[in-house]
């Protein structure tokens, strides 16, 4: 099995040219020539393409036919995308463009490129241009063999996917559109909570006061429909590069001409600045848009737009509360504060409103231990008749570093953070089996131990924790912690690990009078079951299937999910 059938499927450099010697030629020295703006309108298109068709087969046959248009009759022939396609032993489309390349094309251009007319790009320098994605893909490939190879424990095609594979596509998280419509309303819906929340925070809505003024706008809610009404004014494809972005913007949207000159790199950024420095596109998820005259701009990503919402939003007022107070400690406080005790158990009592319900609002945030410690408690406990529900928050970001490097150790050390969440559920079940806490003393009321079956859920923040296996790795986690108990008195359902979006977006869905979440887990554990039982793994593609997430299994139950009731009216004022 060779190693880089299971890397990107990109189409490469070597593809194109298999005789050159790629460590003599840089991307730099194939563009530096090309008008900086042709190359922003270039792989604007591409992105905007990228994003709203998924990447689908046929946009990259159209961006192929239409990058290739003016080459020699003879070089078309050798790039021909059936030629593409059939070089990949699985009968797998080759990527041509792919969002994560392109980025790289802006950092670059930006860099050594000169500003100059769009409409200037000779084919000679298209042909170059696409030379230039060819390599970047070809770059991006060789870091992930790299990756691959520096983990040597590999045994199995289990081994490949979960020590090789899982970890690049976690580190690729800002590049993955899994759905735009959830993608989008789930960046939306946690922007609604946490502005609420600061705006009636008493330490913290002078830092939202600050930021707001900063961006022009006196509102929360006239910032995310700013930022909303830039997403979709970009126009759908069109049959080539003669398009532009923004046009002429009506007085009546001067507050979004001015943030969009807030959000433009080459506004913000000096050119010649960018030159000196390195940059990477985490700066660029900074500047989203570029400028091109006075009035039209370029996205450089659409995803780095629409996580103004929420992603982006939370570390600018980061930024923010760090020139407010030095002393304060922003993170901290949006984690615990918001994060676990105002998202997550705003979304659980609504789930779970005819319960019993118990979590650190109402306690304190240790409990006496019966083997011998204080510990700390779960962050939400649920009785429901026989069943308890033990939920445990971790709200971990993959770094900023982690994602530019794609350093497997650094993603490994991410991947091992929420095992600390596991550890909690793990020492919380070991309580139960010997008795019940003290807030809710079941036998009291007539229910037995051994009819008390407990479900332990992980809710985790990061999106990069939505992929298949991470439920997984994780389970194996807790199973591997309860190894030590001897005697059980209850019963203890394997671990569910559910992203904190997936009970917002769904959570009319989830609720009890509705769809029941007992049920929904069990249908999911179920389906896990009958994959291991039926599923034949022929290829990587058969095992990624086999170890879907809960949020995907929820999303595929729910496709025609509608606007959370608990912020209907914001929700329908921002979006129109």
């Amino acid at each position: 099995m060779k190693t880089n059938e299971h890397v990107g499927l990109f189409a490469t450099f070597t593809d194109l040219y298999p005789n050159e010697d790629i460590t003599k030629i840089n991307i730099e020295d194939l563009i530096k020539d090309i008008p900086l703006d042709a190359i922003m309108r270039v792989m604007s298109y591409i992105n905007l393409g990228t994003f709203f068709t998924q990447s689908s087969e046929s946009f990259q046959e159209h961006v192929l036919r239409i990058i290739t248009s003016n080459f020699p009759n003879k070089l078309k022939s050798k790039i021909n995308y059936s030629q593409f396609y059939s070089k990949f032993s699985d009968n797998k489309f080759l990527y041509i463009v792919n969002t994560q390349s392109n980025i790289k094309i802006i950092e670059k251009a930006l860099q050594v490129c000169k500003e100059g007319d769009a409409n200037t790009i000779s084919p000679e320098q298209e042909l170059r241009l696409f030379e230039a994605i060819l390599l970047a893909n070809e770059q991006i490939q060789q870091d992930q063999i790299k990756s691959f190879n520096s983990n040597k424990e590999i045994e199995t095609l289990e081994d490949i996917y979960f020590k090789r594979f899982l970890p690049i596509i976690v580190s690729s998280g800002d590049f993955l559109n899994l759905d735009i419509k959830s993608e989008i309303l789930s960046q939306v819906c946690k922007g609604v909570f946490l502005l609420r929340f600061l705006d009636n925070h008493p330490k913290l809505s002078q830092i939202l006061h600050e930021f707001l003024t900063e961006k022009g706008f006196t509102k929360w809610e006239e910032y995310l429909q700013t930022i909303f009404s830039l997403v979709f004014v970009f126009k759908p494809l069109s049959e080539n590069f003669e398009y532009v972005q923004v046009l002429d913007f009506p007085e009546q949207e001067q507050i979004a001409f001015d943030l969009a000159n807030k959000l433009a790199i080459n506004i913000n950024i000096d050119l010649k600045t960018l030159a000196q420095n390195s940059i990477d596109h985490l700066e660029l998820r900074k500047f989203p848009l570029y400028k091109v005259n006075n009035n039209s701009f370029y996205p450089l990503s659409i995803n780095f737009l629409y996580n103004k919402f929420y992603d982006g939003l939370f570390w600018e007022l980061n930024s923010v509360a760090k020139q407010f107070d030095k002393k304060l400690n922003f993170l901290s406080i949006i984690r615990k504060d918001f994060t676990e005790e105002y998202l997550l158990y705003s979304q659980l009592e609504n789930i779970y409103n005819k319960c019993m319900t118990f979590s650190g609002l109402q306690q304190s945030n240790f409990y006496k231990s019966t083997i011998g410690k204080d510990i700390e408690k779960t962050d939400y406990y649920v009785r429901h008749t026989k069943n308890i529900y033990l939920f445990e928050c971790k709200d971990n970001s993959l770094s900023s570093d982690a994602k530019v490097s794609q350093d497997v150790d650094k993603i490994f050390d991410f991947l091992d953070r929420p095992k600390a969440g596991v550890r909690q559920l793990a020492t919380s079940i070991k309580e139960l089996n010997i008795k019940p806490f003290d807030f809710d003393d079941y036998e009291s009321k007539g229910i037995k131990s051994r009819n008390i079956v407990i479900q332990p859920i992980l809710i985790v923040t990061d999106r990069s924790l939505k992929q298949n296996g991470i439920n997984t790795i994780l389970a194996k986690e807790l199973n591997s912690q309860l190894k030590d108990v001897e005697v059980w008195n209850i019963k203890c359902k394997e671990l569910v690990v559910i992203n904190i979006e997936t009970l917002i977006l769904h959570n009319d869905y989830l609720s009890l009078d509705k769809r029941n979440l007992k049920n929904l887990i069990k249908e999911y554990h179920q389906s896990l079951k009958e994959l291991e039982r039926k599923l034949i793994v022929r290829n990587m593609d058969d095992l990624i299937s086999k170890y879907p997430s809960f949020d995907y299994f929820v999303f595929r139950k729910n496709r025609n999910f509608e606007i959370p009731k608990s912020i209907n009216k914001e929700l329908k004022h921002i979006l129109g």
